[in-house]
Parts: structure tokens; sequence; C-alpha cells
């Protein structure tokens, strides 16, 4: 049976990792279902197309990427076209270039096809049969399975080549273990080499592989637990080079060594002279650290070592001694609570943050009281806060967070003056915005080498500098002037900046640097028009109200 559909939705999709450019593939999908729709008379109203990878799951699909070089208009990804389909939708079927542009998975494109069927929206293809019957289904199904046959197959092959790489010492990527360095080599594949790429294996840091080894002997010889490591450690950072920071320990603060770090080092096998891959599973909902059956090792040192394999092994020899120490049963000393006591209820729980180190803080509750306090000092040490410049107890009462949090939400979101007080803010802002414009402005005008300072030298003393009735100065304003009573206004599209080619015309004023009290001109386009080649004052403007210019606190709404 035909379709007997006119208006179709275009989909398309270019996945991250393909080696193809989004502004040709995309219009060339288009061209071939418009093609494809020729025949028929059908005609596309409305594109959605992304720039993702066809694997994800269906939950994540639809936010796209940047695509600002595609010429083909997008109307949404994958989920504003299913929530056009479901809601009031101009088109009547999807046509996309080929099946596997839905989606490489087969289970994830029968389930877009079935929303869309529920919907009496159809879906063709324009390498298949413009048709709903048995063969064109049994056709699409035929293809569906060697997309995901085909992916899953490159999967493979390309994990294999991975694990074969290890095997052979290479580095596979990301950051280098504490205590090595790249050694960089030749890359056996000369289409690569040609292209300037390398393969680097491991190499002993004469610096910090030392470190590393002491680190070993004082947590497995010597008996020092990790905060006895890094109190050692954090008080001499010179001496014992934190290592470097990765995107989820990032913070304003000086690096330091911490217990995750330490933790995460003396389990590292590579430090044996061994080569070892697959450690890690990222994929979500698993297991961070994989069953060491699973890791892949070569089968020889293919580096220099840094520590010995035995001493490597008693790493977790111990890790799993202080486990059952932990898990072991205590003698009751003392009277002791029979059964589960229910947790206590924190209603920031998660939100609040530490300003220094931007970490979530945790719940604490202490006479009676609700307090969050930061973990800096339980993950890092005493002496890695001290070396940080991070406080060595840090907290805040909960009932403190939320009167403040309480008192803005009846003000600001729920209060009868809110309004009033957003306009305030926003004029506030941009007098502000302007002001430092305008100081950038006249900073950069000076620093140019293009224009070089006009104006006329300081007048001395006993020297009356002249002035324009007609366009006076917005510094030669008198004393007892009243000052500007309006915001600093945005210049309108209409208004030009003086040409600069030209050369600058000679001021009235003395070229000195404006007063710290003079009050803001009220019209933008007069400041742009008349630099100043002085140097602007670097102390901060006044504190002003939007409204009156002066710096008397801002009036109350109700006078506005």
């Amino acid at each position: 049976m035909t379709a007997p559909t006119r208006a179709f939705a275009f989909y398309g999709r270019v996945s991250t990792d393909d080696a193809q450019d989004p502004s040709l593939s995309i219009p060339r999908q288009l061209t071939a279902c418009e093609r494809a729709l020729e025949p028929g008379g059908g005609e596309i109203v409305t594109c959605f197309w992304d720039i993702e990878s066809g694997r994800k799951a269906l939950a994540e699909r639809g936010h796209g990427a940047d695509g600002s070089a595609v010429k083909v208009p997008r109307d949404g990804g994958l989920r504003d076209l299913l929530h056009a389909a479901t809601n009031g939708r101009s088109f009547d079927a999807v046509i996309v270039e080929s099946i596997d542009r839905l989606s490489r998975m087969t289970a994830d494109a029968t389930s877009i096809e079935r929303q869309l069927e529920d919907h009496d929206v159809g879906l063709f293809a324009a390498d298949e049969p413009m048709s709903t019957g048995a063969t064109a289904v049994l056709t699409r199904r035929v293809k569906q399975g060697v997309a995901e046959w085909y992916v899953r197959d490159l999967v493979e092959r390309s994990r294999r080549g991975m694990e074969e790489s290890a095997r052979q010492g290479w580095h596979m990527g990301g950051l280098v273990a504490y205590g090595y360095q790249l050694e960089e080599h030749p890359h056996p594949n000369p289409q690569k080499a040609r292209e300037g790429k390398k393969k680097h294996r491991l190499l002993p840091d004469p610096l910090r592989a030392p470190i590393v080894q002491m680190i070993f002997e004082d947590y497995c010889l010597h008996g020092l637990g990790l905060g006895e490591l890094c109190d050692k450690l954090n008080s001499n950072l010179e001496r014992y080079p934190p290592p470097r920071r990765n995107r989820k320990d990032d913070m304003p603060l000086p690096p330091t060594w911490s217990r995750s770090q330490l933790w995460s080092l003396l389990r590292n096998p590579k430090y044996t002279g061994y080569n070892v891959w697959g450690r890690h599973d990222k994929r979500r909902g698993r297991p961070f650290m994989r069953p060491r059956e699973q890791w892949v090792w070569s089968p020889t040192p293919v580096h220099e070592p840094i520590v010995a394999r035995e001493l490597f092994e008693r790493v977790e020899d111990r890790a799993h001694t202080n486990e059952h120490r932990a898990k072991a049963p205590l003698p009751k000393a003392y009277r002791q609570r029979n059964g589960k006591r229910n947790g206590r209820l924190y209603a920031l729980r998660g939100r609040v943050r530490c300003g220094l180190c931007g970490r979530r803080m945790e719940g604490s509750h202490q006479k009676g009281n609700n307090w969050y306090r930061c973990q800096f000092v339980s993950r890092r040490g005493v002496a890695g806060a001290d070396a940080a410049g991070h406080p060595r107890v840090l907290g805040i009462k909960e009932d403190i967070i939320l009167e403040h949090t309480l008192d803005f939400l009846a003000r600001r979101i729920f209060g009868p003056e809110r309004l009033a007080l957003l306009r305030h803010e926003l004029a506030h802002a941009v007098a502000t915005a302007w002001t430092q414009h305008d100081t950038d402005l006249e900073r950069l005008r000076c620093k140019r080498p293009s224009a070089p300072c006009t104006a006329r030298p300081c007048a001395s003393k006993n020297t009356t500098t002249p002035t324009t009735p007609s366009s006076p100065s917005p510094n030669s304003a008198s004393p007892n002037s009243a000052p500007a009573a309006t915001p600093p206004s945005r210049p309108s599209p209409t208004s030009k900046l003086p040409d600069r080619s030209a050369p600058a015309p000679k001021r009235s004023r003395p070229c000195s640097p404006p007063s710290p009290t003079s009050a803001p001109s009220s019209s933008a386009t007069s400041r742009l028009s008349s630099p100043s080649c002085s140097t602007p004052s670097t102390s901060p403007p006044p504190t002003t109200s939007p409204t009156n210019g002066s710096n008397s606190p801002p009036p109350s709404p109700q006078s506005w």
C-alpha cells in the first residue's frame, strides 16, 4: 500500500565521531529525502536534526550540538520531533535518509517507530520503498540488524586493537601516572607518522619517582595511614609537589595532597613496570573499578618500575586487614542502643557548598542543632588546609541559612514589592555595566599607537582654560549644579562612533584624570563621541542610585 501522506518532517543525524562535515552531511541527507519524495508529490515542511552519536541511550538523545555552520534550518532534535508528533503536528510522516540515522541500536529505533505509529505518524527512509507493506518492514528490520552489527563489530575490533597496544607497552592516553613522564617514539603507522602523530611510553620522573617509592614504603613498611601521609606530604609542598588536578577536583585554592589521590596512587599497578589497561568502567550505573581479572596486563614489564611487585601486593593485604578490622564487632564496654536509629533530616542536604573550595558541605548535628561543615580537613588533613589557606574548621548553622533563604523568598519571589525591587536592581546593573564599559573604552583608546594623545597639555594654575558655551564639557559643571538624575542609557542603534581616521578634535578641558566624585553623564552617546586621553582613575566608582544620581540610598519602592 502506497503512503498517502503529503507533508513530511525531515530528521537527520551526524555522529560526533564520524569523519564527516555536518555542513555537508545534513544538506546531503535532506537532498536525498527530497528526491525520494518527488515522484509521490510529498513536501518537507519542517526539519529536525542532531549532531550526536547514534549509540546514545534514548533518554539522552535529542540535545544536538553546535551546528552553526549548517545552513539547513533546525526546528529541534529528536526529542522535539517526538514532542511535535504528539502535540499539534504540522506533518503526516517522518522521513530519514537511512534508518540507521534514526538510531544505531535496533531496540531504540523500533521504540521510536512505535511511538510515531501510536499517533498515526508514518516513518519512511529514502533508501527503502515508500510503502508500509510487510516486505518493506522486513527490509527495514534487516537493515537495522546490519547497522547494529556494524557498530558492535567496530567497537569490538577497536577494543582488541587497544588491548594489543597496551600489551606492547604503549601509553593509552589519559593522565600520566604520578612519578612518570612520557617518552615520545615515532608512530609505526606511516600515514600517521606523516601527520606528525607520536606514540609514547612511560619513563620515570627523576623528581617525583622517589616520592612514589617513599609513599609505598611509609604505607606498607612503616604503618602510616592515609591521613598521616597527607599531613607529611602537605607539610612541605616544595619538596613533595602534589599531582595535577583533574576536572572533578578543580577549585580556586592551591593544589594539595588528598586521601583520594593517595588511595588511587597506592592501587595503580603501573608502578610495578607492567602496563595495565581497562581498570575503570565509565559506563553509567556500573562500579567504577573493574575486578582485577578483567584488567589487561602486559605479559612482561615494559617500562622501568618504581616499586617492586611484592611491595605493591602488600598494599592489598593491608587494605583487606583494615576492612576486616573495621567490620569486626567492638567489645561492649558501655551501654549501646538496640535497633536501628532513624537518620536525621537536613533540609539543604547536597545544596550547601563551601565558598572557598566549592565542595559540598556535609551535615552534622551538634548541641541540638543541624550544622553544615566543610570536608576539606577530613579529606586533605590539617597540613593541607594550612598550606591551601583553608580554615581548619568551617561550618554554618542550618537555621541561619534557612532564615536568609525564607526572607529572600518572602521578599523577592512572593512579596508585593518584588517587581519594584527587580526594577531597581536591573537599572543599577545597567548603569554599572555602562560605566565600566566607558572606562575600558577610554583606556583602550589611549593605548592605541595609531591615535596619539592630541589633547592640550595641562594648564598651569594662572592659566584660564577657555570653554565653549554651546558644548559644555561633562566635567565643567558648577559645584552648585544638580547631578545627573538619569542612569547612563545605552546608545541608540543609530548613534555612531567618531571617525577614528580623522584627527582628534581639540578639547577645552585639561588633560587630567577624571574626578572619582563626578557624577556619570546622562547620555552614553556623548561620552562615546568625546574620548579622553587621560588615564582613568583606578578608584571604584561611587555607589550612586540609578534613579537620583546621588550617594543617598535608593528611594523606597512606594515613591516610584
